[in-house]
């Protein structure tokens, strides 16, 4: 942990236990070199919850992973989508069994940049629809129109959600 609290808590059950990945800035210092996740356990979803520290950080990302979202693989273990901070993908990794991650890969969900947001941003769900493929909603910064910077008073940025249906293959 570093100078910022948890930005992100997203718990899930493996069995009978609870485990979670948990996000923050793992920097001592500003400016921020390291935005990362670890991973907690507990009992019950009402906790105790303690970090586990063999694997916090989680070696899903070596520099920046926001806002993971955890969901069971069709035939066992887990996926987990995420900000992985590129203009055109969020990351994705793979767990047999939700506690040891692979590393994490770039899942392009915008295969032209800056079709319609300039820049993707935060997963908000990950829904199975059979047969390995899944609907991923997710955050991006819109460009607006010049004209309606003036009414806005502001940089025209919005930020929008978009949604792409994928396949993901291990």
């Amino acid at each position: 942990m570093g100078v910022q609290g948890t930005d992100s808590f997203f718990p899930y059950r493996v069995g009978d236990t609870w485990y979670a990945l948990y996000g923050s800035a793992w920097s001592q210092t500003l400016p921020i070199r390291h935005w990362l996740v670890g991973l907690a356990t507990a009992p019950t979803i009402g906790g105790p919850w303690r970090r586990l520290p063999a694997h916090s950080p989680a070696p899903i990302e070596k520099t920046f992973i926001e806002n993971p979202i955890v969901t069971p693989a069709p035939g066992g273990g887990f996926l987990t989508v995420y900000d992985n901070n590129t203009v055109d993908a969020i990351g994705w990794s793979y767990s047999a069994d939700g506690i040891e991650w692979e590393p994490g890969r770039a899942l392009v969900v915008q295969p032209r940049a800056g079709t319609w947001a300039k820049d993707v941003r935060t997963p908000l769900g990950l829904v199975d629809e059979g047969g390995g493929r899944y609907t991923v909603f997710y955050t991006g910064f819109e460009q607006t129109p010049d004209w309606t910077r003036l009414l806005r008073g502001r940089g025209g940025e919005t930020c929008a959600i978009g949604f792409v249906e994928v396949r993901i293959e291990r």
